[in-house]
């Protein structure tokens, strides 16, 4: 049995892992180190936390590759979101790994719920981020109070944290329909991921790392050069130890829910 399952699991992910290299959803390196995950989640969960991982990484990827058109049409495409690094990958399932990882160690459940959690925060922050940007309204900046650009940041818009709900809703019925939760567990851990989401946002906006070019109001994530300051949040913090921090932020909510219930 510990073979075949080895056999499936390994089939799967080398089979995953090539599709979305092929398709550009994940680099190389991303695409190694997701195969890696989602053959270790197949071997040690089975389909109770392989089926959740598989709908975030799939819905993640398609709307990463929208052509960008937003709501109610543009004729001009935005430019697509480039593939995932491997250094993505373990920002937005890192903390869902560790849970399948101490597993054999810890209370089935409180597992469970670390990973669903940490996962439903992913999603959520996936979906807000890719749909609130395409739809072209404008989003509310955290740090300044300001209206700014859909898809900055430490921002949030109507569209985009509705669809970051939606995201944390559709993980949490995953977990409840194919795994061990309740349906009360399941509002919970779409709560958590709402709630990690925001974190996501808030860390976003005071402490990840921001740039500008001099006489620039516009910000952006990353340095265009070695010896660029940041004029906003910490330097040695990037959008991908927000995710980290977010997801972990949601993962231990989770947990903590878990705790009060039973």
């Amino acid at each position: 049995m510990f073979y075949t399952k080895l056999a499936i699991g390994g089939a799967l992910a080398v089979s995953i892992a090539v599709v979305v290299y092929k398709m550009r959803w994940l680099t190389k390196a991303g695409a190694g180190l997701g195969g890696a995950f989602g053959a270790h989640v197949v071997l040690a969960g089975g389909a109770a936390w392989a089926l959740p991982l598989a709908v975030f990484v799939a819905s993640g990827s398609l709307f990463a590759r929208l052509d960008g058109r937003a709501h109610g049409g543009a004729d001009k495409p935005e430019e697509k979101t480039p593939p995932r690094t491997a250094a993505q990958v373990l920002a937005n399932g890192g903390v869902a790994w560790v849970a399948l990882v101490v597993l054999p160690y810890t209370d089935g459940m409180v597992a469970y719920m670390a990973f669903a959690g940490a996962l439903a925060t992913a999603t959520a922050d996936t979906w807000g981020t890719e749909i609130g940007t395409r739809w072209r309204g404008q989003a509310w900046s955290l740090a300044t109070g300001r209206w700014v650009e859909a898809g900055a940041s430490g921002a949030i818009s109507g569209a985009g944290t509705g669809a970051g709900a939606v995201g944390a809703s559709v993980i949490a019925a995953l977990a409840a329909s194919v795994g061990p939760l309740s349906w009360i567990m399941a509002g919970c851990i779409a709560a958590s991921g709402v709630i990690g989401s925001l974190v996501d946002s808030g860390l976003g906006a005071f402490a990840q790392a921001q740039y500008a070019d001099p006489g620039d109001t516009k910000l952006r994530d990353r340095p265009m050069s070695a010896s660029d300051t940041p004029v906003r949040g910490v330097r040695l913090l990037t959008n991908s130890g927000v995710n980290a921090l977010a997801t972990l932020a949601g993962s231990a909510l989770a947990v903590a829910t878990t705790v009060w219930l039973l």
